[in-house]
C-alpha cells in the first residue's frame, strides 16, 4: 500500500504520457492490492485522497469498482465519477443502465451524459427511460445523449420532450433531433405538421426547415391561415428558408389579423431582391 501511495502521489505531478505508464505498471505488479487500496481512499475524509481513487478507477477501467463509485458520490466528486464511468468505455453500459434507478438526480444526469460520451447505442432504451424522468437536468441530458448515440429508436422519446415543461430540455431535444436526420424522422415531422398540437407543430416545422424538406410546402402554405398566430408565424419563417410564394407570403402581410405575424412577413418581403415582391409591397 505504501508503494502504491507513492505512485498515485507520483502520478499526480507527471505528464500525461508517463501517467499512462504509471498506470500500466500499477496494473501489473499491484492490480489485486490497488483495488483494496483505493476502496479504502474512496471512503477517506481527505477529499484529495478520494478524488485520486476515483480517477484511477476510472483509468483502470474497472467496472467492477462502479458501485462502490455510487456509493462514494456526493457533488463534490460527481465530475470525476462522471469521467471514470466514461473511461470505462462499453464494457461500463450494462452496469451504469443497471445502477440508474438506485441513484440520485445528480448522479443520473452524470450516467445520461456518461452513456452520450461512451456511445454505445445499446444504451438507447436506458436513456430513453432517462428521458421521461422526474428531474429536469436529467431529461435534459438524457436529450443531449440520444442526439449524441444518432440512433432513430431516440426519436420517439425526443419528440415528447419537445413539449416539455422547461425550456432547456426542449433546447436539447430539438437540437438532438437535429442530429437525427434520415426519411425515419421526416416522416414523422410530417405526420406531426398534420395532426400535432400547435407548439409540436411549429417545432416540427422548425426541424422540416433544417433539413430543407420542399414537400413540407404544401402543408406550410395552408398553416399560413391557422388560427394559432404562432403557427402562422413560424409557418412564415420556414416557408421562407424554404423559398415559399411570395404572392402567399403578401397575402400574409395584407390581412393576418396579428401585427406580428404582419410584421414578419414584411421583414421576410424586403429581404427579397425580387421587382414583382415591391410591387406587392408598394400599398403597404
Amino acid at each position: 500500500h505504501t508503494a502504491v501511495r507513492a505512485l498515485i502521489d507520483l502520478h499526480q505531478r507527471m505528464p500525461p504520457d508517463t501517467k499512462t505508464k504509471i498506470i500500466c505498471r500499477i496494473r501489473e505488479v499491484y492490480e489485486k492490492s490497488v483495488g483494496q487500496y483505493l476502496q479504502e481512499c474512496l471512503r477517506s475524509d481527505d477529499v484529495t485522497v478520494k478524488r485520486n481513487a476515483i480517477v484511477f478507477f476510472g483509468w483502470m477501467g474497472d467496472v467492477q469498482a462502479i458501485d462502490s463509485l455510487v456509493s462514494a458520490y456526493d457533488e463534490g466528486s460527481k465530475e470525476e465519477i462522471v469521467s471514470a464511468f466514461i473511461r470505462m468505455q462499453r464494457e461500463g453500459v450494462p452496469k451504469l443502465l443497471e445502477i440508474v434507478p438506485r441513484t440520485p438526480d445528480g448522479l443520473r444526469e452524470g450516467i445520461a451524459r456518461a452513456l452520450g460520451d461512451i456511445g454505445d447505442r445499446k444504451a438507447v432504451h436506458g436513456l430513453a427511460v432517462l428521458a421521461a424522468d422526474s428531474n429536469g437536468h436529467v431529461r435534459q441530458s438524457a436529450a443531449v445523449a440520444l442526439g449524441q448515440l444518432g440512433d432513430p429508436m431516440g426519436i420517439r422519446p425526443l419528440i415528447h420532450l419537445l413539449e416539455d415543461p422547461f425550456h432547456n430540455v426542449q433546447e436539447a431535444s430539438y437540437a438532438a433531433l437535429t442530429r437525427l436526420k434520415g426519411p425515419v424522422l421526416i416522416s414523422r415531422l410530417m405526420e406531426l405538421l398534420e395532426t400535432a398540437k400547435p407548439g409540436l407543430r411549429c417545432h416540427a416545422a422548425k426541424l422540416l426547415g433544417v433539413f430543407k424538406v420542399d414537400q413540407a410546402k404544401g402543408r406550410l402554405t395552408l398553416d399560413l391561415k391557422d388560427p394559432d398566430p404562432a403557427v402562422r408565424r413560424t409557418a412564415l419563417a420556414v416557408l421562407d428558408t424554404l423559398g415559399g410564394n411570395a404572392t402567399d407570403l403578401v397575402h400574409v402581410a395584407l390581412s393576418d389579423e396579428d401585427a406580428a405575424v404582419r410584421l414578419e412577413a414584411i421583414r421576410i418581403l424586403a429581404r427579397r431582391p425580387d421587382p414583382a415582391v415591391e410591387e406587392l409591397l408598394r400599398p403597404l
